[in-house]
């Protein structure tokens, strides 16, 4: 069930499980470049967070001196959903301006979770990777990080 709340603050919305063909498969929809009334609707799961990259692959995030590692969602120009996580400690507006640099031709991107709750895990086979963020206090201290938090993220 969709959360009918909408925090202005955030604008950025990933949208996906469309209902009608007119529109991506997925996207992120920019509060400020985009009618969210209008595509709302034509959207079954939409999921709200910080806008980091613009929908004019701009980057909005605040020039700050605080570093984390950080789980980001982006969507490409073709509008391929990326997964990026970043176990190194940057601060939002250095790893957007990382992002943009790349050749992935990133369209805009959203953070989801920030310190030793930004994971990564993947299995498949035989190979299993397992990656859990750190604030820049712990990172390069010898820390190993966290364990993975279990989900749903509950606070206790």
């Amino acid at each position: 069930m969709n959360n009918s709340r909408l925090n202005q603050t955030y604008k950025a919305v990933l949208a996906f499980n469309r209902t009608e063909p007119s529109v991506p498969e997925l996207q992120i929809i920019d509060l400020k470049c985009q009618a969210f009334e209008e595509l709302k609707s034509k959207y079954e799961t939409l999921i709200q967070n910080i806008r980091m990259i613009s929908c004019r692959q701009e980057n909005v995030w605040a020039k700050q001196e605080k570093k984390w590692s950080m789980a980001v969602f982006g969507v490409d120009r073709d509008h391929n959903g990326l997964f990026i996580f970043s176990e190194a400690p940057y601060s939002g507006h250095d790893l957007v301006n990382i992002l943009l640099s790349l050749p992935v031709s990133i369209y805009n991107a959203m953070y989801l979770e920030g310190g030793p709750e930004a994971s990564l895990y993947l299995r498949g086979g035989d190979w299993e990777v397992e990656k859990v963020g750190f604030h820049e206090a712990a990172y390069g201290q010898g820390a190993t990080g966290s364990l993975l938090v279990p989900l749903p993220i509950s606070s206790g």
